[in-house]
């Protein structure tokens, strides 16, 4: 498989102890940018969690829905997740969740970003 397309996906987790939007407001985690938008086919969607160096958090697994068989070509690190879109000209919200682990604490905390397939309009009026 050929890619066409990549999309670099930036996980930054952090413990906050309280005010965050995951683990009942101990951790916030945000993607940048928020989601991943694909419009082409064989796109290549990476998410790097954190900086270098980072060691507190690593990523601990993934679960993903997709019931047009969209995704394939998943890899798991330490420090990143992708996976591979074939993008087959359908509009679909593709369910997707990392856990990432706090090494420290031992938590397992749920960061869904989003990932949506949408064809471009078709010219032909």
């Amino acid at each position: 498989m050929s890619i066409n397309e990549s999309i670099n996906i930036a996980l930054n987790v952090a413990f906050v102890n309280q005010g965050g939007n995951a683990n009942d407001g101990k951790y916030f985690y945000s993607y940048t940018p928020d989601f991943a938008l694909v419009s082409a086919s064989d796109t290549r969607i990476t998410y790097n969690l954190n900086g270098p160096g980072d060691k507190r958090f690593v990523i601990h697994s993934f679960a993903i829905c997709d019931p047009n068989n969209e995704m394939s070509d998943f890899q798991l690190t330490d420090s990143s997740f992708s996976m591979t879109d074939a993008y087959k000209n359908i509009n679909e919200l593709i369910a997707l969740t990392i856990l990432v682990e706090d090494t420290l604490t031992g938590d397992i905390i749920n960061c869904d970003p989003q990932v949506t397939n949408v064809p471009p309009p078709d010219d032909e009026d």
